[in-house]
């Protein structure tokens, strides 16, 4: 990842803590309309794109929701969460290792859960779809999978802990590239198919197999990271 990526993702960081922090203190109100995206823009002196990523991090998490013609409003509070934001480059293969367990059985759980549990599962694979298209892998729609594996389990507290999580595994999703070689069409062929065996598994009623491909994903991300193996 080149330092000016790695700029933006601290900057989009940075974005979407001070408009969620505005909105966890009751600046901005639930139900009221947030500032438009060039305001937001000129206010905190940056970009277009970055505040726009911000609030779509926002708009994934449910904490706001744009309505056509209108803007964009609160739609409820950050859910807060005790997890510290990693620290060094040794918490983030503490947070993969626990992640290899937790969404393990998160995809388990998924699997053996009811279908109707699953839109937002099917939605985010869309995007993946989308992303592998266009030679890319976006760390929101990356974290939306994971995010949606947890919904699709039917037990808030999955979630919950899941969206507790998201600001170190996006910290980890945007630093992840600096420690790899370039990523090549192939190897994000291979990165997308990973997540395809955990979504094949869990639309096929198979929780073991969802488990295994989930911690199969996990398992080769630390080896990504950490060991230099695609």
């Amino acid at each position: 990842m080149s330092e000016a990526d790695a700029s933006s993702v601290k900057l989009g960081d940075l974005v979407y803590a001070k408009i969620a922090g505005r909105i966890q203190s009751g600046e901005y109100a639930i139900d009221s309309r947030l500032p438009t995206e060039n305001e937001f823009a000129e206010m905190l002196g940056v970009s277009r794109p970055v505040v726009r990523e911000a609030l779509a991090r926002l708009r994934d998490s449910g904490v706001v929701v744009s309505r056509r013609g209108s803007g964009t409003y609160v739609q409820r509070r950050v859910t807060t969460t005790n997890a510290k934001p990693l620290t060094s480059i040794a918490d983030m293969r503490r947070c993969l290792e626990f992640r290899v367990s937790f969404e393990g059985e998160s995809a388990y759980h998924a699997a053996a859960g009811r279908a109707e549990d699953r839109d937002d599962l099917i939605v985010a694979v869309e995007r993946l779809e989308q992303d592998r298209a266009g030679l890319r892998m976006e760390v929101n729609d990356d974290f939306a999978f994971h995010l949606a594996v947890a919904r699709a389990t039917g037990n808030r507290f999955f979630h919950d802990t899941m969206q507790g999580l998201r600001e170190s595994i996006i910290t980890a999703m945007g630093i992840t590239p600096s420690f790899m070689q370039v990523r090549t069409p192939e190897r994000l062929a291979l990165l997308h198919a990973e997540h395809i065996a955990v979504f094949d598994a869990i639309m096929a009623n198979d929780p073991e197999g969802a488990r295994t491909a989930m911690r199969t994903h996990l398992n080769n991300a630390i080896r990504r990271v950490f060991d230099g193996v695609f």
